[in-house]
């Protein structure tokens, strides 16, 4: 009897037992390293949701900064407007002293930034030559 003979007649299932073992262990090994992905991905995941979860908390954030910078910009906005206006004010105030002073035109604009439309009208109706007709229309009035 040969080794061959012996292994037949030993275990005739032998070769079939051992290749279901194979293919179970190859089936095991292909099972763990599934779980094993599967793992992986389930802590990226949730590493993933932890992620998005702050960078919401930051967008929430950012929007609240958003809208409280607008509302001081607005205030800011607003308090320029009055300055603005009591600077363009003032600007004419005096503009009108200096033309009743005799200043020109010219000067007008540079000194208060007067458009040259302005400081002509600034000087026609407060100038020297306004108070000389203004003057004259008094005399007249109180013969």
């Amino acid at each position: 009897m040969t080794e061959l003979d012996f292994a037949a007649g030993v275990a005739p299932g032998l070769g079939l037992v051992l290749l279901r073992g194979v293919a179970a262990a190859v089936l095991v090994s292909a099972a763990v390293w599934v779980y094993r992905r599967l793992v992986r991905a389930e802590r990226e995941l949730i590493a993933l949701r932890a992620a998005l979860a702050e960078t919401a908390g930051l967008a929430a954030g950012a929007r609240a900064a958003e809208s409280s910078i607008r509302e001081q910009l607005a205030g800011l906005m607003d308090r320029l407007g009055r300055l603005e206006l009591s600077s363009d004010a003032r600007g004419y105030e005096q503009a009108i002293q200096h033309a009743a002073r005799g200043e020109r035109a010219e000067r007008l604009v540079s000194y208060f930034g007067l458009t040259e439309g302005e400081a002509a009208l600034v000087s026609l109706l407060h100038g020297e030559r306004s108070r000389d007709a203004r003057d004259r229309r008094g005399m007249s009035s109180a013969s």
